[in-house]
């Protein structure tokens, strides 16, 4: 079978010069892909795929989206809680659980203590990212707002409109042929347009109802990034603000494209050296600041023996988890000379990801399960990473890097540029690796990726 899906993608994305057809494509998540990532392009896979199973995907969808609907109907109309007239800075930050938010939030706690210490008035906006969360019994709810995943039946009878909306524009669009017409259709339909077309109508309601002059976002080239920075600057904002705090890796274009649109960031922080001069020359007439990251702030250690463990570190994503977890799965099966710990993402629930492996009792006994704590990466001797930005603080804590290159297609190491790094494909050239002693100079790849990421930093000028 002829792979087409290289072809659709530039396709597709070719609409994106059409300033009318964006205002579109920025609720449809397969006019654009964050980064060279193989979940990402799966979606351009499906062209691939007979018309029947085209339509089998559409007709899922919608039904889908009309059990939602009818899941919603005595849902209680969304309320903000009450705020003020003004602010100076909004920041849209994830929730991912009270443990990682306010004080504790992974990638804004500096920058609002920074607020605090200036006496900055700032409203802060969560957007949920895993299924929904009580928000009650939290410590602190003044001045911040918690976006849902679900809204009032009115509201998802806006969302339902919106998407019947779509679904006839893209119908109805000439550029594209019918296969690749149901393919659009099938992603419109799906529940990601559905969130990004939730948070669009609920950040719209937020902005009709005070004035501010500053706004940050984290800032990797998603769709939802590029609908907030439009409705802000829609009301009148000064200054948006885009927040690399995530490595960018090769191929990683979406950061650098719609410049001079209503989509992109007027000023960029950057988390550190290497990633600034990146963006400084790749990016024209945008401020560019070197901020730094509470994501990675490296405190000197003690001392911790190391023990026969290799952490292994997915991305945000199941298909990720699955392919480590199953590669780790089929070491087990031929060697017994280690032990693997799983440590997942905060917004990830690890017991679904397991329930869908069969695991026997036998390899369970050298499968840790992290409860995400720093004693991960003491102990742990070696990682096993892909995409993940775990890789550095296990770096920094002497564990030797391991990248598992399954796809020769994509790259998605976060430290691609770095030859210190060993890469392996199959569990024998991994099991030589676990034999060596030192496998790589770390001093060395610790040296390197101090450049990554420093201690957050900021004046008062740098946000005037």
């Amino acid at each position: 079978m002829i792979d087409r899906s290289d072809i659709f993608k530039k396709k597709i994305s070719s609409l994106n010069l059409n300033e009318e057809y964006i205002k579109k494509n920025i609720f449809v998540n397969i006019f654009f892909y964050p980064k060279a990532h193989p979940e990402y392009f799966e979606k351009y896979k499906k062209i691939n795929r007979p018309f029947h199973n085209l339509i089998l995907i559409i007709i899922y969808n919608f039904l889908e989206l009309l059990i939602n609907l009818v899941r919603n109907i005595f849902n209680k109309k969304n309320k903000f809680n009450k705020i003020k007239k003004k602010y100076e800075f909004v920041i849209f930050s994830h929730y991912l659980s009270p443990k990682y938010s306010f004080e504790n939030d992974i990638y804004f706690n500096k920058f609002f203590q920074f607020l605090n210490q200036n006496n900055i008035k700032y409203l802060i906006v969560y957007l949920p990212t895993t299924k929904e969360e009580i928000f009650k019994n939290l410590k602190k709810t003044e001045d911040v707002i918690f976006f849902k995943k679900k809204m009032d039946f009115k509201s998802e009878i806006k969302i339902l409109y919106k998407i019947f909306q779509l679904s006839f524009f893209y119908l109805n669009l000439k550029e594209i042929n019918i296969k690749e017409k149901l393919t659009i259709l099938g992603e419109v339909l799906n529940s990601e347009t559905n969130h990004n077309i939730r948070m669009y109508l609920q950040t719209k309601a937020l902005f009709n109802k005070f004035k501010f002059d500053n706004l940050i976002t984290t800032f990797e080239g998603l769709n939802l990034e590029k609908i907030i920075f439009s409705l802000s600057k829609n009301n009148n904002c000064k200054n948006n603000i885009g927040y690399q705090h995530a490595p960018i890796i090769k191929d990683h274009n979406s950061i650098l494209e719609f410049q001079d649109t209503e989509y992109f960031p007027d000023t960029i922080f950057t988390s550190g050296k290497f990633y600034y001069e990146i963006l400084q020359n790749k990016l024209k007439q945008k401020k560019i600041i070197n901020y730094g990251t509470s994501k990675f702030v490296f405190k000197n250690l003690t001392t911790h023996k190391k023990e026969n463990y290799c952490l292994v570190l997915p991305e945000a994503i199941s298909s990720e988890c699955k392919i480590l977890f199953n590669f780790c799965k089929l070491y087990l099966e031929n060697f017994d000379d280690i032990k693997f710990i799983w440590r997942v993402h905060p917004m990830m629930k690890i017991n679904e990801i397991l329930d869908s492996m069969k695991i026997s009792q036998k390899l369970r006994k050298n499968i840790d399960i992290s409860e995400n704590n720093d004693e991960d990466f003491l102990k742990s001797k070696f990682c096993l990473f892909r995409g993940s930005s775990s890789v550095f603080n296990a770096i920094h804590h002497g564990c030797f890097p391991i990248y598992l290159n399954l796809e020769k297609n994509f790259n998605i190491n976060p430290l691609y540029n770095l030859n210190e790094i060993s890469y392996v494909d199959n569990i024998n050239s991994l099991n030589s690796l676990f034999q060596k002693e030192n496998p790589i100079n770390m001093k060395t790849i610790q040296n390197e990726i101090s450049n990554y990421f420093k201690e957050p930093k900021l004046q008062i000028s740098d946000i005037k």
